[in-house]
């Protein structure tokens, strides 16, 4: 992500968008999103604790898309349902694909340089 160097707010390309409405419940384990659609949703940040509850590409932060609702794999039972939260998602479907295929090509790169370093 860039950065404005004046306010340092972040920019984000066209295609990702922020949600501005959503039901979050620290004690459930849950984000329910009232704008977007789940399986466009790319990452959810607890912006008051600057912790990642949601990233569907890095173990232990996806979740369970039911209903409207994530229900996170995160634990959030120690933060409270009036934190913020800054959650993006995508109307492009296509982009959360190409996320999680980044996500698996830097495991696979990781993987091939511990193996050339075991195997030379």
């Amino acid at each position: 992500m860039a950065y404005l160097p004046s306010s340092k707010a972040p920019i984000l390309p066209t295609n990702i968008k922020v949600s501005e409405s959503y039901v979050f419940h620290a004690a459930n384990q849950s984000i329910h999103v009232l704008d977007g659609d789940l399986n466009q949703i790319l990452f959810a940040v607890n912006t008051t604790d600057g912790i990642v509850i949601y990233n569907p590409v890095e173990s232990g932060l996806g979740g369970t898309r039911i209903d409207g609702t994530i229900q996170l794999d995160f634990d959030t039972t120690a933060m409270s349902d009036s934190d913020s939260l800054l959650i993006l998602y995508s109307p492009d479907t296509d982009i959360l694909m190409i996320t999680v295929l980044d996500g698996i090509l830097d495991q696979l790169k990781m993987q091939t340089k511990i193996l050339k370093k075991i195997y030379g």
